[in-house]
């Protein structure tokens, strides 16, 4: 996997729809936390990633199903990692916490070619309508490999970016013992070995 930064360039309005986007997929964090922290109080017991989507299924009013989705996933996850460190007595991993307006930076659109996606143009991120649509974006590079998800963050620079994960081709490890030339050679006293890669 690999990401690459892309930045946005959103107009007025459509920076505040993903503003909106941001502050309400927070408190569903938050509220989905709560949730958590209410069901294993009543029955010892936490609900899981589709529990969580169930119940806040059409949450939000400009935020898109998928990001619910993804806001389910990243807490379920959270909440694993803690349960596993607990049980290996693993320090230093604490149950998940509420979120404030200073730790909440990005939205997550989990499937691009549907929700998200590069124009043909290569000059707009397209995205769900109710969170803007169509983003001004500077592909400054190409992007390599099959891209799977997006995430838009907000910096504290107040510019949007787009990171793009893309699912990448594993590099084969070069074997020496495979190559048929000889070695190039030695440096000095062998301290340094300069090799043929």
């Amino acid at each position: 996997m690999k990401t690459f930064e892309y930045r946005l360039y959103p107009t007025k309005e459509q920076s505040r729809l993903l503003i909106q986007c941001l502050i309400e997929s927070r408190l569903i964090y938050n509220q989905m936390l709560e949730t958590i922290k209410a069901q294993y109080e009543d029955t010892g017991t936490f609900p899981g990633k589709f529990d969580l989507e169930a119940v806040f299924k059409g949450q939000g009013e400009h935020v898109p199903a998928t990001t619910v989705q993804m806001v389910a996933d990243r807490l379920s996850k959270s909440l694993k990692r803690f349960l596993a460190a607990k049980q290996h007595t693993i320090p230093g991993i604490g149950f998940p916490r509420f979120k404030k307006g200073n730790q909440w930076h990005s939205i997550q659109l989990r499937q691009y070619g549907k929700d998200v996606y590069v124009h043909e143009d290569t000059k707009h991120l397209i995205i769900p309508k109710k969170m803007g649509k169509s983003l001004k974006i500077k592909l400054h590079r190409p992007m390599e490999g099959t891209p799977k998800t997006v995430h838009l963050v907000l910096r504290a620079d107040t510019h949007w970016y787009a990171l793009i994960v893309c699912e990448t081709l594993q590099h084969t490890e070069h074997l020496s013992s495979l190559c048929e030339h000889p070695a190039i050679g030695q440096e000095g006293r062998g301290t340094h070995v300069l090799l043929d890669r």
